[in-house]
C-alpha cells in the first residue's frame, strides 16, 4: 500500500506536487489534447474542498472542439474512445454537449 494512505498531510503534498505539474504541463502545451484532458479528469474527480476545479469548463469545451484533432494526436484508438467516454461519464456535460460528444464520436451511452 502507498505511504500516503494514512498520512492526509502526505495525501495533500502529493496532491499539490501532481497539480503543479499538470499546471505546468498545460501552461507548455495548452493545445495538448492529452494534457488539457488529464487537467479535466483531475479536476472532475478531485473533492470540491481542495478548490481545484477552476479549469473544468475550460477544458470541457477545448476537449468537445478538438475531438478530430484528438482523435489524431492519441496514437491508440482503445485509449482515445477511452477518453471520450469518461469526458461523456465525468458528469460535467450538459445534455446538449453530450449529444455533440456522441455525434462527433459515436459514443455508445451506458
Amino acid at each position: 500500500a502507498p505511504a500516503c494512505l494514512g498520512n492526509p498531510a502526505k495525501k495533500i503534498s502529493y496532491f499539490r506536487r501532481g497539480k503543479q505539474a499538470i499546471t505546468e504541463a498545460t501552461l507548455l502545451q495548452p493545445q495538448n489534447f492529452e494534457i488539457r484532458f488529464l487537467r479535466f479528469a483531475t479536476q472532475s474527480k478531485t473533492p470540491s474542498f481542495l478548490g481545484y476545479n477552476q479549469d473544468i469548463e475550460n477544458d470541457k469545451r477545448f476537449l468537445l472542439a478538438n475531438l478530430k484533432k484528438g482523435r489524431e494526436t492519441v496514437s491508440n484508438d482503445r485509449i482515445f474512445n477511452k477518453m471520450t467516454d469518461f469526458i461523456a461519464k465525468s458528469g460535467q456535460l450538459t445534455k446538449n454537449e453530450l449529444e455533440i460528444l456522441k455525434r462527433e464520436n459515436r459514443i455508445s451511452e451506458n
